[in-house]
This record gives C-alpha cells, structure tokens and sequence, in this order.
C-alpha cells in the first residue's frame, strides 16, 4: 500500500473514533416590530412648534394695552375726557366797582393735567357796548384741587363801568409747549351775567 494511501486511511479511522458534537438548536428569527417614527421638529402631540405659536396668537385677546392699541387709545380718551370733566372755573355772582373804575372779580378754580404755564384771565362788560375790559390776572395752579381767585383791576376810562349788571368772563389758558412757540390751550371757560356793587 503506498504511503499516502496509507496516511488517508489513518486519518478516516481517526474521524471515525472522534466524538460527535451535539446538534444545536437554532433559535428563529424574531420579526422586527415597527417603531414609531417622530419626525423632527414635530411634538409628540403631532403639532409642530410653529403651529403651536400660531395658535397661541390666534387665541390671544384681540385687545392689548400696548401702546398704540385701540384698548390703549380708548383709555387715553376716557382719561382725558375725565379730566375735562374735572376742569371747570367759576365767577361768583356778584363783583365790587369803586367810584375810579376799580373793579374786583373772584371764583373758583380747578383744572388737571398742564404741561406749561396756566393764565387765569377775567374780563367785564358793561351795557351796549361791546368792549371787554381785563380785570386783572394770576397764574393758575393745576393740581386738581379746587382753588379761589380774586382779580382787580382798574378801567382807564372813568365811568365805562359802574354799579349795576354786567356780564363777566373767565378763562384758564395754558401755554402749552410746541417747537419754538408756544400754542394756546384752552383748559376752561365760563361767562355770566353778574352784579357789580358799589365798593
């Protein structure tokens, strides 16, 4: 038997002796479960944040109080409209002319909200004719609170004003501040008939 055939047949009769290794069970495949996939920039409520934002504005109140809104006008207006409520001035009914013309005014006062220097002004005539003579004038004090004024002034002409019924006016002016000169603002007004005593 020549060698090589020899070493083959040793070599089967080994196998052969060599214990079997047990058979393995092979375990099945799982199925994949499918996973749910949450596409980016979307919530998990399957809105997106952007949507979410819209509808946050879409479900805020119509109304805001920033400045500009029609909720911020409408307040502007209602306090403005209170405070020329609260502005008023008033002549007392009846007034003082000595024997030289001197005459001599009074009220009351109260107005709000100026931003320059408030005049108070008062003003009588007398008859038919239709000149107004000013009776004096002061500053006004704009606080809201009420106040008292007095004028007296003097007529240069003797005997235009004399005891008896007059008509009297009186007014709070402001200056109010715009560029380089200073518009007139009208803060109250009040004219009636009055009498004017001797004294």
């Amino acid at each position: 038997m020549p060698v090589r055939t020899a070493v083959l047949a040793m070599a089967a009769g080994a196998a052969l002796l060599l214990p079997t290794a047990p058979a393995q069970a092979v375990t099945p495949l799982t199925p994949l479960t499918p996973t749910a996939v949450t596409p980016t920039g979307v919530t998990p409520t399957g809105v997106s944040p952007a949507a979410q934002t819209a509808a946050t504005w879409r479900t805020a109140p119509a109304h805001t109080t920033a400045a500009g809104s029609p909720t911020a006008r409408s307040t502007a207006r209602a306090v403005a409209a209170r405070a020329a409520a609260t502005e008023t001035i008033t002549i007392a009914a009846t007034g003082r002319v000595t024997a030289d013309g001197t005459v001599t005014l009074s009220g009351t006062y109260r107005c709000t909200a100026a931003k320059g220097p408030v005049l108070l002004g008062s003003s009588v005539a007398q008859g038919a004719d239709a000149t107004r003579y000013g009776i004096g004038g002061s500053r006004a004090t704009c606080d809201g609170r009420l106040h008292h004024w007095t004028h007296t002034g003097g007529v240069s002409t003797s005997g235009s004003l004399r005891a008896g019924t007059a008509r009297a006016e009186a007014t709070l002016l402001e200056l109010r501040p715009s560029g380089f000169i200073p518009l007139p603002f009208l803060h109250a007004r009040h004219a009636r008939d009055i009498t004017l005593l001797t004294g």
